[in-house]
This record gives structure tokens, C-alpha cells and sequence, in this order.
């Protein structure tokens, strides 16, 4: 359904306003609108304003295309990447031409999209031709670029071995080999895109000089990384085939909080102050791969730079603790109790927890019977050889990990499981220690992803976080190309005795949203068994999100199969394919 058209005030005069908006374009303001029709609810003016420019005359009128046509041959006469142009123009507003160029397209994609309409229109070749120097066909336009540019980052090393930052004298290289793509989304940044965006928020927490929330600071691994590095960005393989949709989406809005709005700005600004940074944290290496991270602990929240405020209602809406399983009274006396029982034998250990078993199978409880089941498993090792600490990874993950994932995924009928050194198909680079996919259309999609890190596991220069967002955002976009309509995938991270879960889906153009479901100690010794109902009812919180998923794939392949080709709400053009990636660098001691 298109947006609801809110009746202007009497003293608007709106008789002739798309024909005024056609002829104004390259100078489209909305409080230009507003004045000129004189409407008294600021409300009213931009419900009709995202009436017009979501109507066909708006889009056939030929302005719009010869905007996208100015900014590719001003990105390639420049050699810039798309972000480095989006952002040259933003700096460059003594340009004339090329100022009013972004203020009318920023107009007509962001009062668009705050009626949750994406303006979707179809690229022709001849229209591609006077583009790029060379075209092939109508659908692929490849025109590779590729620039480096070294920051000095002077950092201390000791000091960055405590914070868990990027320590040392760091040389981040941006490098870019970046396909042309459709850039009929290109100016969707509701950052310098909405009208009076100009002036950037001031982040929750402050740390001095740097004006740094305490976050980057506090958290976020890498307590051994030192030395020189390279920060180097890859594109994936674009496929710029689309089809020419009217897509319906929801803005995403909490109370008075554009959301959007401020990730981008978070975005913008980490890009911008790269040259001053003398720190990366993970939560804004993963805003440069346009995955915004949001969690309770404001502390690990991209929320944190937001205003003050701001971070409860974001993080009250986005379902954390939706569908949280809970084990009975008796569950949770067995899970505190058997550590507290000395056994002589493995007989012994056996004979205490087949009774669990027998008890839960006679309930007719199945979270309780996977408990009972986990207790099986996870008892006589335990009870036994005594604690988990000081186990290699493989058997940490055979001992403690693999009863917990198994007993929790591996029986859904509409998932399977891979484990460690399998890629994820078309990026052989991501390969997860865990994951979880479903067959469709004689290809494997990942629903799940899982890394490990045990106790005594050593940091990398790329953190785990950033690589199970990077799997996370890379398996998103696999599933909009399937067309899964609003596809959402989950993630698991085990860091050392913590284990988190986590899920990632689109929720604007290149705004993946990355939301910290849990995060809870592991248990490393029988003791600590109580903490198992918790954690389990955490992982099956994520297992009803990626099976939700996992059907939805299965139906595209079976209509597929039927004839009845389908197609995401998730327009190709909010699909972000760069990566950020941590390099050492070829002169580090």
C-alpha cells in the first residue's frame, strides 16, 4: 500500500505542486516547499512531499537520471571509490554544480524513505553508455578503480596492549577494487542527506581530548596487537542485475529517533577522523563495513554515541529478550545440585543423570529434555577430569561446545550443520568454526555462523567480532539475492569463558543492524552446571530466529521451482559490499 496522504491545511495551495516540483528540482528544498504552500503542520508537508516524489511523474522525469549520470563521472574522472566521492562532495560545497546536484537528490530519497518508500527505477543501456567509457550490456558495468592511501597513527604500544586497541605506529591503507554499481540508492545517507543534518551529535560518554566514549576504551579485544597495520577495504562481487521494483519499507524510527539517520552520521564521522583516531575500536571498524552493533551494555553499543537517552529506547526495541525459553524448578535444581554430589565412578555419573533423562521424558517437556540430554553429555567429563581450563581449542569445543550446539540445532529438519575450515560459498575467505544452512535451489545457505576462541586463545589482528559481522552481513546479502523477504541471520561468539549471540539483518541502505542478544559466562567446572539452563535458553532463542529463515529459503526454493521466480523487499542497492580488514604492514618490526 503507498503511504497514507495526509490532508494539507486550508491555506495550502497544492493544486499545481508536482509540476512545480519538476521544475524546481535541481534546487528541491523541502522548507522551500513548506513556505511556498504555506502548510501549518510540518507533519502534513512532508507526508505530501513523500507522496510526490514517490509518484511516476517524479521518477519518469529524466532529472534524477542525470543526476545519477554527474556523480559516476565525477567519481571516475576523480579515481575516487563511492564512499570517498559521497564524501568529496560533502567537503566540497563550493562547487556550485555539484552542491545543488546533492541537495536535490538528497531531497527525494529522504523524504521518500521517511514515508518507507524506496524509489526503484530500472537502468538502461544507453542511458549506462554516456556513463561509463565502456559497457558491456545493460546489467553490468565494470569500471575498477584501485587507491591507497597511508595514515600515521601514533599510538604507544604498552598503552595499547591495556586498552585493547590497535596499538603501535598504524598505517591504515584504504584499498578499494570496487565494481560500478547501481547508484540509484547512492545518496541514501540520511547523514548529510536530510535537510539541517549538518551538525553531528555530540557521542554519550566522553574521554578527554579525543571526545571518545568510554567504549573504545574499555572493550573490544586486541590486547596484543601492536606494531604497524594496514586497514585495507575489499569489495566482494557485485551483481548489479535488478529487477524494477516498488519497494514498501517500514523507516526505521524509535520514538523521535531516526535511527538511520544516526548510524550514518556514526558512519561518517569514524571515516572522517580516521587521520586523527589513534585508536580502532571493533564497534567502528564494523561501522566501516556498515554494521552498526547494538547491545544492552552500553558500553559495547554504537547507541553509546547517540545522545544521551537515546540508547534505552533503541535497545528496548529490538526484541533482546523476545521468545526466552525457561526451564522448569526441577531442571534448575538437577543443573545446581549435581555439582555438589561426589561420584566414584563413570557408572555412577551414568546411572544420576539417565534418571534426568527418565524424569524429563516423562514430563513431556522438550526444553527440559534437552537440558537433561546437555547434563548427559556434559556431566562425566566434568565431574570426572575436572575443570575445562587449560584444554586445547579442539576439545574445548568437543567437550563443552559441542553438546550445546548440538543438542540445540542439529535435530531441526529444516537446517544442517558444517564445522570448522568449510568457507562460505562464494567468499572463500569466511570460514566460520561453526554454522548452520539450508539447502535451496541446489546451493547452501548459511543461516548461523559460530567462532571460538577458548580460554588461553591468542587475539588476531582481526578480531573475532568483526569477522562474525562481516560472515553475518555477507550471508544477508547471499539471501536478499535469493530473494528471502527481510531475511535475518543469527551468530555465535565464544570468547575465551563468554559466550554471545548475536543477530544481524537490513535495515536501510547499507545499514546492517547487529544486535547482541546475550552475553554470558561459560561454566568451567561443575559448580558452575546452573548457568546451563540460561545459556541454553539463549541459544534456542537464536535457533527460532534462523529457523524462521531456513523455511523462508525453502519456500523460494519450491516456488522457484513451480515457475514463480521471487524477489526480496530488501532493494539490491542497500546491499554494502566493502570490507574493512586489518593488514600488518610491510614496514612493521
Amino acid at each position: 500500500m503507498p503511504p497514507e496522504k495526509v490532508k494539507p491545511s486550508k491555506n495550502a495551495k497544492i493544486m499545481n505542486d508536482i509540476d512545480w516540483c519538476l521544475e524546481n528540482l535541481i534546487i528541491l528544498n523541502f522548507k522551500l516547499y513548506q513556505q511556498t504552500f504555506k502548510f501549518d503542520s510540518e507533519s502534513d508537508a512532508r507526508r505530501r512531499y513523500g507522496d510526490i516524489l514517490a509518484s511516476k511523474k517524479i521518477c519518469g522525469s529524466g532529472e534524477w537520471d542525470r543526476l545519477i549520470k554527474e556523480f559516476n563521472e565525477y567519481k571516475r574522472n576523480n579515481d575516487y571509490t563511492l564512499s570517498e566521492a559521497k564524501n568529496r562532495l560533502k567537503k566540497q560545497r563550493e562547487l556550485t554544480d555539484i552542491e545543488l546536484q546533492v541537495d536535490a537528490s538528497k531531497t527525494l530519497i529522504h523524504y521518500a524513505q521517511e514515508e518507507g518508500r524506496i524509489v526503484r527505477r530500472k537502468r538502461l543501456s544507453e542511458e549506462i553508455g554516456t556513463v561509463a567509457d565502456n559497457h558491456e550490456d545493460d546489467a553490468h558495468v565494470e569500471s575498477q578503480t584501485k587507491k591507497t592511501r597511508y595514515i600515521d597513527l601514533d599510538k604507544d604500544d604498552e598503552e595499547n596492549d591495556e586498552s585493547g586497541l590497535v596499538g603501535g605506529v598504524n598505517n591504515l591503507a584504504l584499498e578499494c577494487d570496487e565494481e560500478e554499481e547501481d547508484v540509484s540508492g547512492l545518496f541514501d545517507d540520511d547523514n548529510y542527506l536530510a535537510p539541517g543534518s549538518e551538525d553531528e551529535p555530540e557521542p554519550y560518554y566522553s574521554s578527554g581530548e579525543e571526545d571518545e566514549p568510554k567504549s573504545d576504551l574499555s572493550i573490544q579485544c586486541h590486547g596484543r596487537r601492536s606494531g604497524d597495520y594496514n586497514l585495507m577495504v575489499e569489495g566482494d562481487d557485485i551483481d548489479v542485475k535488478e529487477e524494477d521494483l516498488d519497494v514498501m519499507l517500514v523507516p526505521w524510527i524509535v520514538g523521535e529517533i531516526n535511527v538511520i539517520e544516526k548510524c550514518e552520521q556514526y558512519a561518517a564521522r569514524t571515516l572522517e577522523q580516521i587521520e586523527s583516531l589513534k585508536s580502532m575500536s571493533d564497534t567502528r571498524i564494523l561501522a566501516l563495513n556498515r554494521i552498526f552493533l547494538f547491545a544492552d551494555d552500553i558500553n559495547k553499543s554504537v547507541s553509546a554515541y547517540f545522545g544521551s537517552g537515546k540508547h534505552e529506547q533503541i535497545v528496548d526495541s529490538l526484541g533482546i529478550m523476545d521468545n526466552l525459553k525457561t526451564a522448569s524448578d526441577k531442571v534448575n535444581a538437577w543443573c545446581a545440585t549435581c555439582g555438589l554430589v561426589r561420584y566414584s565412578s563413570w557408572i555412577n555419573v551414568q546411572r544420576k543423570t539417565i534418571g534426568y533423562l527418565n524424569e524429563a521424558l516423562a514430563s513431556e517437556n522438550e526444553f527440559d529434555l534437552v537440558i537433561a540430554n546437555i547434563l548427559h553429555r556434559l556431566l562425566p567429563p566434568f565431574a570426572i577430569n575436572g575443570t575445562s581450563n587449560g584444554i586445547g581449542e579442539d576439545s574445548y569445543v568437543h567437550i563443552v561446545l559441542a553438546p550445546l550446539l548440538e543438542l540445540t540445532f542439529d535435530f531441526e529438519r529444516s537446517m544442517n550443520h558444517m564445522w570448522a575450515n568449510v568457507s562460505l560459498q562464494e567468499n572463500k575467505n569466511l570460514k566460520p568454526d561453526y554454522a548452520l544452512y539450508v539447502n535451496g535451489l541446489s546451493k547452501r545457505f548459511v543461516v548461523l555462523v559460530a567462532e571460538f576462541k577458548p580460554p588461553g586463545g591468542k587475539d588476531r589482528m582481526e578480531s573475532d567480532l568483526v569477522k562474525i559481522g562481516n560472515e553475518m552481513r555477507f550471508m544477508v546479502n547471499r539471501l536478499v539475492k535469493l530473494g528471502v523477504e527481510s531475511p535475518v541471520v543469527g551468530g555465535i561468539l565464544v570468547n575465551k569463558n563468554t559466550l554471545s549471540t548475536y543477530k544481524l539483518e537490513i535495515r536501510g541502505a547499507e545499514v546492517y543492524c547487529m544486535v547482541q542478544l546475550s552475553s554470558i559466562k561459560l561454566f568451567t567446572n561443575v559448580l558452575e552446571f546452573s548457568l546451563i539452563p540460561t545459556i541454553t535458553s539463549y541459544l534456542h532463542q537464536l535457533k527460532d530466529i534462523t529457523k524462521e529463515t531456513a523455511i523462508k529459503v525453502q519456500d523460494i526454493g519450491r516456488k522457484v521451482n513451480d515457475g514463480d521466480p521471487q524477489h526480496s523487499n530488501i532493494p539490491r542497492s542497500w546491499l554494502h559490499h566493502e570490507t574493512y580488514t586489518m593488514e600488518r604492514s610491510s614496514n612493521s618490526s
